[in-house]
């Protein structure tokens, strides 16, 4: 087992959402307290050894996580408007123009916070490199919110768990976030509007809900297309994308098309047995859903392919 233990020094948590610059971010997602490993990491230069515990950081399951409360029961002070001055101007203070800031602040019930990694392995050959690491950590979101990052070995019982069908979408790593921060950090000294992508989002449900089961789908085979190059498509476009692959597939049949292809029975009306469907898969917070990709299924021959537009 691994576990890192978080603790808000000041008893604050100052630190926007992602998606809403006025909220606060509670509990801290995974992929925070990664990115705060990897800036320490990278301000000390501590060598080959914190490099690989990092990359064998980022690559392990998503952790169980202790954070109370799970909601926003503590003190939540609003966000504000604040016009800030633009660091590393020339100019007289008097006379910089300013930016709009929000500084969303919370204040838990319990300033600690556990990342547990029940099924880690290794974990021997990398706690010293990544105690390293968390010791060099001094903050975590803004930086008037201090905190103390260590290796523990106490933990108490999670509260949040991730699961497939939990409502609670928390920002994770995966293999390969590292690099993609580290690039991103030298495209940033050329163009410092260049950020980081958001990257993997996982579903969490809080300890003690119950859980859904899924029931399994008719298909079971997949032929996989990737693009390996080319602009990549938003979301807005999947109806139009959809409705180009599903004519195109159709074309490749002589008319009328099989039931199974068209949907169709050979009276007109809508087919009441399994048959072809194009769907979009959107980024809704499910591991294999990225926003990239696109799907054709048939129950019938169990076919579906996908195709990956990388970013």
């Amino acid at each position: 087992m691994l576990a890192l233990q978080v603790e808000y020094l000041m008893g604050r948590v100052l630190a926007s959402a992602h998606n809403d610059r006025t909220a606060v971010e509670w509990p801290p997602h995974p992929a925070r307290l990664f990115s705060a490993l990897v800036a320490a990491y990278e301000e000390c230069d501590l060598g080959d050894r914190a490099k690989a515990a990092l990359e064998w950081l980022e690559a392990l399951p998503q952790p169980a996580i202790y954070a109370k409360p799970t909601e926003h029961e503590g003190m939540v002070r609003n966000a504000h408007k604040v016009f800030v001055p633009v660091n590393d101007s020339s100019e007289v203070p008097e006379s910089r123009s300013r930016q709009v800031r929000w500084f969303p602040a919370f204040t838990p019930q319990d300033s600690h916070v556990w990342f547990i990694w029940n099924d880690a392995t290794e974990t021997e050959r990398h706690a010293d490199a990544l105690q390293q690491i968390a010791e060099n950590v001094t903050y975590l979101g803004h930086s008037m919110s201090p905190v103390r990052v260590r290796v523990s070995d106490s933990v108490p019982e999670p509260t949040l768990m991730p699961d497939l069908a939990g409502n609670i979408m928390l920002r994770t790593t995966g293999k390969g976030r590292l690099q993609h921060l580290e690039e991103t950090y030298r495209l940033r000294k050329e163009n410092t509007t260049i950020q980081p992508r958001l990257g993997r989002v996982t579903r969490y449900r809080c300890v003690g809900e119950a859980q859904v089961n899924f029931s399994k789908s008719l298909f079971r085979q997949a032929f996989i297309f990737m693009l390996m190059d080319g602009p990549t498509l938003p979301l807005e476009s999947a109806a139009k994308l959809t409705s180009i692959v599903r004519k195109a597939v159709m074309g490749l049949y002589p008319d009328p098309a099989p039931e199974v292809i068209s949907g169709h029975a050979q009276d007109g009306k809508q087919s009441e047995n399994p048959h072809l469907a194009v769907t979009p898969l959107s980024d809704v917070g499910h591991r294999h859903a990225d926003g990239q990709s696109w799907a054709l299924r048939s129950g019938c021959h169990q076919m579906q392919a996908q195709r990956f537009l990388r970013r």
